[in-house]
């Protein structure tokens, strides 16, 4: 009989090791990664061009774009561009005087460099050429900056070390002493 028992005793232990068995087991994980709408940048605030003293020649005065940050966490990898748009310069007299469109020019363009060194490399970021065909005031504006599909994911500083430069030409044929007014915007969308 003690027999018997130890015989049910040590198989009832191997009977609990085999259904209470610890073995490995795998699973999937899984993370779900959210993007932004749609890429931003910091708000810019342009000052004001230099005075002109006229002197009966074409003269020019010129003004730097300010330093910005772009962001694309949208995570979409469909690029963005901003635009730099410019009014008509006129002013604010009784008889309003106009400087002709295509007066303000882009003649440096700015640099972009990684805020985030584990952004998308700043060459997958076409910036604007310069030059008398790249017109800021008509109306249309000037692609500025414009990233790649699959490019420019992650932030940037644009005018961090080389600054955007916009020259505006005055001609004597059409400039009055007074002052002239243009607004100038800054705008991102999706897309290059």
């Amino acid at each position: 009989m003690k027999k018997l028992i130890k015989f049910i005793g040590i198989g009832l232990s191997s009977l609990a090791l085999i259904l209470f068995h610890v073995s490995a087991v795998s699973a999937e994980g899984d993370v779900v990664i959210t993007g932004e709408a749609a890429p931003t940048m910091t708000p810019v605030t342009f000052g004001d061009f230099a005075a002109v003293a006229l002197d009966g020649t074409t003269q020019t005065t010129t003004l730097n774009i300010p330093q910005f940050t772009v962001t694309d966490a949208t995570g979409s990898g469909s690029g963005w561009n901003v635009t730099l748009t410019g009014t008509q310069f006129s002013n604010a007299d009784p008889t309003p005087k106009s400087l002709s469109t295509g007066s303000l020019t882009l003649t440096t363009a700015p640099n972009v460099s990684l805020d985030d060194p584990n952004s998308s490399p700043a060459d997958t970021i076409t910036v604007a050429t310069t030059g008398p065909t790249a017109t800021i005031d008509t109306g249309t504006g000037l692609k500025l900056l414009s990233a790649a599909v699959d490019g420019g994911m992650g932030s940037y500083f644009v005018g961090d070390t080389t600054p955007g430069v916009m020259t505006l030409e005055l001609m004597p044929r059409e400039v009055y002493a007074t002052t002239y007014t243009s607004t100038l915007t800054l705008t991102i969308a999706t897309g290059p």
